[in-house]
């Protein structure tokens, strides 16, 4: 049985393309980077893919719903795919099966590379994120390390920013998964770290070609959520010190 269905919604062309993927993850970098690239370079919806694994329920805007979908839209004049979703499959075993079918329709269309993005999670970060890069194929590697990517030493990418890229070998596309640099309070708190997905986005473009891509709208949503958090830390401390004073503990308790 398949548990993945992939309707395309037009008649569409990948041929020599270079498809950029990316899902929800960890601080949402995935799903950020792609996001914006799509409505940037006014990408072209060209076909829906729906699993068995996504979460059990219809999202609902305005009294209407919808099963999760993941969707594939094109950019012709750059001979690119970018694929994105609402949703991941909840268990290994779908993820494997999604990242398998939509690979093997991309190498029956001919794309020529692949490319996921998503969150690499640091103890700490500077002010220049890194993009640690996990390949499939050396000489994808070497491109993007060449234009500013560090090699991920050691470890594994999970769901489907990185079984997509594991698949691509088993078809013969070379791949591979970008990740920007995020702390854990960003991944655990699923926040979107706009830094993280700026960083993956200069990276992407260098190496896509594109010219002249504003970038600044990232800056300005990173630093609303900043903004955000350092409101929420200066509550909770205020909050903190009236618990303590009313305790009768001296503030250096704290």
């Amino acid at each position: 049985m398949d548990y993945t269905k992939i309707f395309e919604l037009k008649p569409f062309e990948l041929k020599d393309y270079i498809v950029v993927s990316g899902f929800p993850g960890m601080a949402l970098v995935g799903k950020v980077s792609v996001d914006f690239l799509i409505d940037s370079l006014k990408g072209e919806p060209v076909a829906e893919i729906y699993s068995y694994g996504s979460p059990s329920y219809i999202m609902v805007d305005n009294g209407l719903g919808e099963l999760p979908v993941a969707e594939l839209y094109i950019v012709k004049d750059r001979k690119l795919a970018i694929l994105t979703g609402n949703y991941q499959p909840l268990t290994s075993e779908l993820q494997h099966e999604f990242s398998d079918k939509i690979v093997e329709l991309f190498a029956s269309k001919g794309v020529k590379k692949i490319l996921t993005t998503a969150a690499y999670v640091a103890e700490s970060v500077g002010e220049q994120r890194k993009v640690y890069i996990a390949a499939n194929d050396e000489g994808i590697l070497k491109e993007l390390v060449e234009l500013g990517g560090t090699p991920m030493v050691e470890g594994g990418v999970t769901g489907l920013n990185g079984l997509v890229v594991g698949w691509a070998g088993v078809y013969g596309i070379p791949a591979a998964c970008m990740m920007g640099e995020t702390v854990s309070a960003y991944a655990e708190a699923t926040i979107a770290d706009y830094r993280a997905a700026k960083a993956v986005l200069e990276l992407l473009v260098k190496y896509l070609g594109i010219k002249g891509l504003d970038l600044s709208e990232l800056d300005a949503k990173a630093k609303e959520i900043e903004e955000e958090a350092k409101k929420i830390r200066e509550e909770l401390v205020k909050k903190m010190l009236s618990f303590t004073e009313k305790a009768g503990r001296p503030t250096t308790y704290l």
